[in-house]
């Protein structure tokens, strides 16, 4: 079976190397451990290797000296021998034989044979069949150039070989001590020299792993650590500068991002379903409900007949950074400038464009009264209906704009020209107030249906009471029965009862508009009548 790829092992040690799992790489032994154990094994093999070595050198050298001596013996004794068996006296050998045993204690077998094979005389002891015999060559005992026998000697050599063996034993230990004492020298090194610039090294990744990239690192040991170290504070300068580009990109994007807003709102990107404007596409639009808001100076043509355009632009500026903010915080957003206009859209089934507008007449108001030294009093008028819509991007390959298509558009910019025939400020649809949730809160004054121009069908129009001067709105309470009743017998064709109602309302207040509107339609319609 072969060995897997992702792997590696090593007999002498009990851990695998993952490649390929990061996570694991905890459970493996740190380099210091490592090292001990190499180490540790390493002086093992030394002193065991020494011991053996040592061992079978004092071995060789007792069994060389033995050999010598005993040979040396055994020619003596086969000298003896054959005079021995010249003199037929084979006693005198036995009891040479039986001395030569008593008087060394280390012969374990001494041994003489005739011609024949036939032992003539012979010294045995059990150690004859141990292990620590040595067997010396055997001598031949010659007569006349003939062979009269052998001379076979065995020697025990047991207690030579315990000394040798406490000796070996005594200097390898000596060995082995000083190997480990050089073995933990080593490792005070390494780990001075080796070791701890590799922790730094690793606790420094993670510093640049984190954000902090200081260029100021140094890893002491060798000249090897101290390159790396240069080499990390290069790829932190690196980063650095790169990083510091990226943000440089990013606060680029992030202010234009910011510019392209001011000429094309975010919410209205968000509207037609782009997470940024960098993905917007020609054409990309999207079908909802929204709230049309049309906002218009009055009579600021004649106004600005009598201003330098620098003045012009001042008087708008500050027109708008006092009515805009109170569209944004009712969730609203200006799609289009127009000039001294603005169109504004709101989210549909709620009273948020309602609140806004009433915000805006007050705030206009608030903002001439304390801040203001034009010599003349802006007039805003306002509009307001709801509807069905199409937001999208229209333009050509070299200029876009965010556009909307709607009747809802058309309806509230006609509702705010209304404005300078019916009065008030704010009007709005009934059909906007119908979908804006509770209202009951707000002060409303029922303006009868209308025709309103470029569209087909009849609208009902109501005016807002809420942004009125208080002297203004005092006076639309008082005739508020009035009028109501006069709206009422206009549109069930009884005309001299509101051509009564609606006197009576300009008798109390002369210059109510919306009064003066219908006197006046009653006035075109009997005259039609006769």
């Amino acid at each position: 079976m072969g060995r897997s790829p992702s792997t590696w092992s090593y007999r002498a040690f009990p851990w695998k190397l993952p490649l390929k799992s990061p996570e694991s790489y905890s459970k493996l032994p740190s380099l210091s451990n490592y090292l001990i154990r190499v180490f540790a094994i390493a002086t093992v093999l030394i002193a065991v290797a020494t011991f053996f070595m040592s061992r079978g050198t004092q071995t060789r050298y007792l069994e060389s000296e033995v050999e010598d001596r005993y040979i040396q013996l055994t020619e003596l004794l086969r000298v003896s021998a054959e005079d021995a068996v010249v003199a037929e006296d084979l006693t005198l050998l036995a009891d040479l034989v039986a001395d030569l045993g008593d008087g060394d204690h280390s012969i374990a077998l001494l041994q003489i044979t005739n011609d024949e094979g036939r032992v003539i005389a012979e010294w045995r002891t059990p150690r004859a069949d141990g292990e620590s015999v040595l067997i010396l060559p055997p001598a031949v005992i010659e007569l006349d150039g003939r062979s009269q026998g052998e001379i076979r000697l065995q020697v025990d050599l047991a207690y030579e070989y315990a000394i040798i063996n406490a000796f070996v034993l005594r200097n390898a230990s000596t060995i082995a001590i000083l190997v480990i004492g050089l073995l933990i020298v080593q490792l005070v090194l390494i780990n001075r020299r080796a070791i701890k610039p590799v922790l730094r090294i690793k606790e420094r990744l993670k510093a640049v792993e984190t954000g902090d990239l200081r260029t100021d690192f140094e890893a002491a040991g060798s000249r090897e650590f101290a390159q790396l170290a240069s080499s990390l504070n290069e790829v932190a300068e690196t980063l650095n500068t790169r990083r510091i580009s990226e943000k440089k990109a990013r606060d680029e994007l992030e202010q234009t991002l910011d510019h392209f807003a001011r000429f094309v709102p975010s919410k209205f990107i968000e509207n037609i379903g782009v997470q940024s404007p960098l993905d917007a596409k020609l054409g990309g639009h999207v079908e909802t409900r929204k709230a049309v808001m049309f906002a218009d100076l009055r009579d600021f043509t004649t106004i600005s007949e009598h201003l330098e355009a620098g003045q012009i632009f001042d008087v708008i500026n500050q027109y708008l950074a006092c009515t805009v903010p109170c569209i944004e915080a009712q969730g609203g957003y200006v799609l289009q400038y127009l000039g001294d206009g603005i169109m504004a859209l709101f989210p549909a089934g709620t009273s948020d464009a309602l609140q806004a507008a009433i915000d805006m007449q007050k705030a206009l108001r608030y903002c001439q009264e304390q801040h203001s030294s034009m010599p003349f009093r802006l007039q805003m008028s306002i509009g307001i209906h709801e509807g069905p819509v199409a937001l999208g991007i229209v333009g050509n390959e070299t200029r876009w704009d965010a556009s909307i298509i709607a009747d809802a558009v058309n309806a509230s910019s006609r509702i705010e020209a209304m404005t300078r025939v019916l009065g008030g400020d704010i009007i709005v649809s009934q059909e906007y107030l119908d979908n804006a949730g509770d209202i009951s809160g707000f002060s409303q004054r029922n303006l009868g249906v209308q025709q309103i121009r470029g569209r087909k069908g009849l609208l009902e129009l109501v005016e807002i009471l809420d942004s009125l001067d208080p002297e203004i709105l005092e006076a639309r309470e008082a005739t508020s029965g009035d009028f109501a009743k006069g709206i009422e017998a206009y549109q069930n064709g009884d005309l001299y009862l509101a051509m009564s109602c609606f006197s009576r309302v300009l008798a109390t207040v002369p210059d109510d508009l919306a009064a003066q509107f219908y006197l006046a339609r009653i006035s075109q319609r009997i005259t039609a009548f006769n």
